[in-house]
């Protein structure tokens, strides 16, 4: 089970996504229709084959063939749509967030700044949010 920390984490990362729950689900759906589209396949070219080359039907070669042209291009287009929608997702929320950090930063006492070197909080606070961004931006669209 996960420690109290990391349920923080958990909690914390629910809140940032809250606003985004609409669009993530609609991914979420697009994903699995592509996944779905992409189970037919299979069947298809089994068709595709009994049909035209065992049957020697070739009457029907063509509309298989922009049937299948049809399942690529709407699967194409769930794809895209998700991966829009995760990328989308992914830059508002890391838009959020370096306007949280920002409002943070600038609310915080002049000896903290006075106490640390400039550098070290710009390059904290870039590499922070770098690190966040590709877990959220990339991690979800890498291929399986």
């Amino acid at each position: 089970m996960l420690d109290e920390a990391a349920r923080s984490d958990v909690r914390r990362m629910a809140g940032l996504l809250a606003p985004f729950v609409r669009p993530l689900v609609l991914a979420a759906l697009l994903l699995m229709l592509s996944s779905l589209l992409t189970l037919t396949l299979p069947w298809a070219i089994r068709w595709l084959v009994d049909t035209v080359f065992v049957s020697h039907y070739l009457g029907q070669l063509n509309l298989i063939a922009l049937g299948l042209l049809a399942l690529f291009v709407i699967q194409s287009g769930l794809s895209v749509g998700n991966t829009y929608l995760v990328a989308r997702v992914g830059k508002r929320l890391i838009a959020d967030l370096r306007l949280r950090i920002h409002n943070r930063v600038q609310g915080l006492p002049l000896r903290f700044f006075a106490e640390r070197r400039t550098g070290e909080i710009v390059s904290r606070v870039s590499n922070d949010v770098t690190v966040v961004q590709a877990a959220i931006t990339e991690t979800p669209s890498m291929p399986a």
